[in-house]
């Protein structure tokens, strides 16, 4: 059973759409939700880190090499270029975020 792995219920679709919902609006004050997001982009959209995407499609998380370079990868990226990377793909964007979290939700999930 996989540690991510949820219970597919409305609730928890509910909480998903909240979660998301309240990081994207912060992500202008809130240095954690932007992180994030930056993270989920650079995953879904750029192509330095395509094998990072596929692997994230696949198997539906990454590896420990993979979340390293992953964790490793905005830092490197010149602080005045954040923001113009986050706005060029954040719209065309946001709904696979969305998918991909609920992707992890599994029917009939119970209590081992």
């Amino acid at each position: 059973m996989s540690l991510l792995a949820y219970p597919d219920f409305s609730r928890i679709h509910s909480v998903i759409d909240q979660n998301l919902d309240f990081r994207l609006r912060d992500l202008a004050s809130d240095e954690h939700s932007l992180g994030l997001m930056i993270q989920w982009l650079a995953v879904l959209d750029d192509p330095l880190l395509s094998e990072l995407r596929v692997q994230l499609l696949y198997d539906g998380a990454l590896g420990r090499q993979s979340s390293i370079r992953l964790y490793e990868y905005p830092p490197a990226m010149p602080g005045e270029e954040i923001p113009m990377y986050v706005d060029a793909r954040l719209p065309s964007l946001i709904e696979n975020v969305r998918g991909i979290a609920k992707s992890r939700l599994v029917e009939r999930l119970t209590r081992i």
